[in-house]
């Protein structure tokens, strides 16, 4: 999706622009353009002070974007306020998949990106061709940070993409001892409300699956006791989160679990919508 933008930049060099190759940009346009690539104020500036426009629309592989594109996924947030205090909307989708620069700050883990945009008024909730969110992009690469923001700023938590998957879906697959991020951003997003029994997009792991795996006892005891996740729910591969606190050999989580798992009377592995 959008970090699919970023090979698209690397073929700068024979951009296809505007409506076709009969389309000439101005140099001020090519230099305020080149100025967003690098991050580059001053190159922005005197660009815009030349007459660039700061909407301009150009075609790259997947599709037409505009300057402020360019500078959302980079966290280029000084370029950004430069073309926002000269008229950039932020507002305007990439028409390949309808998504915004919040989108593309999110996907790339761009926190403070996404705030400078928000305050911008760039719809927090905003839905691409898909129905994915900024909230469902920030959780996919973990970035724990991006999600505080969106949060903050109202984002919904409980959507779900065209597929019924939400946020919590896009980074639960992700999450691993080797690295935290995603344990911790799956963490926050059901603290704050997301459907404990949502599952993964793929391996359809639930975040009890997750903790047991992790040996997160007093995250598990809470999901269990006062967050009601299922107990006997498995994985695409017949696991349930039983089984994971005892391949880790925490004996007495897994005798915890079960003990508790008489109350659970769902224990299929459907996609919650």
């Amino acid at each position: 999706m959008a970090n699919n933008m970023q090979a698209t930049l690397q073929q700068w060099s024979t951009p296809n622009w505007g409506n076709g190759p009969s389309v000439t940009l101005s140099d001020a346009d090519k230099r305020l353009c080149d100025g967003c690539r690098r991050g580059n104020v001053e190159e922005v500036s005197a660009a815009l002070k030349l007459g660039a426009d700061p909407n301009l629309q150009f075609r790259l592989a997947l599709g037409e974007v505009t300057p402020i594109f360019l500078c959302a996924q980079k966290g280029y947030k000084e370029v950004a306020e430069v073309l926002c205090e000269n008229g950039a909307n932020v507002q305007r989708t990439m028409d390949f998949d309808a998504t915004l620069p919040l989108h593309h700050a999110a996907s790339n883990g761009q926190a403070e990106m996404c705030e400078f945009l928000i305050l911008k008024k760039s719809n927090v909730n905003a839905l691409d061709k898909l129905k994915r969110t900024p909230l469902m992009d920030a959780a996919e690469v973990g970035c724990l940070e991006a999600v505080k923001i969106l949060l903050k700023h109202n984002a919904d938590i409980g959507a779900i993409d065209s597929e019924g998957f939400n946020a919590l879906s896009y980074c639960i697959d992700f999450v691993s001892k080797k690295d935290v991020k995603f344990y911790e951003t799956a963490k926050y997003l059901v603290e704050n409300g997301c459907d404990v029994n949502s599952e993964g997009k793929f391996a359809r792991r639930t975040i009890l699956h997750c903790a047991a795996a992790q040996g997160d006892t007093m995250f598990v005891h809470d999901l269990v006791e006062q967050k009601q996740s299922k107990i006997r729910v498995k994985d695409n591969e017949g696991k349930t989160p039983i089984d994971y606190a005892k391949q880790t050999n925490n004996l007495e989580l897994a005798e915890f679990l079960e003990q508790h798992a008489g109350g659970d009377s769902n224990g299929c592995n459907c996609v919650v919508m």
